[in-house]
């Protein structure tokens, strides 16, 4: 298993990544503090092979004062 630091908001091959070439990418409580959101999906997308997935999570917490 290979794990690097991805800047969604920039293209994977300017990063030195190769599209094409994850099974998984997890991106987890980032893709919603991106400024242009069809861009980053799109750039995560262009580092999955096909049928790759794209594990997204992100967690919230509420307060009532």
């Amino acid at each position: 298993m290979e794990y690097k630091v991805f800047d969604i908001s920039q293209a994977p091959t300017e990063q030195g990544l190769q599209p094409g070439s994850y099974d998984i990418v997890i991106a987890n409580n980032v893709i919603h503090a991106t400024p242009n959101l069809n861009a980053t999906l799109t750039n995560l997308r262009t580092l999955l092979r096909d049928g790759g997935h794209l594990l997204k999570t992100a967690l919230w917490t509420f307060r009532l004062a």
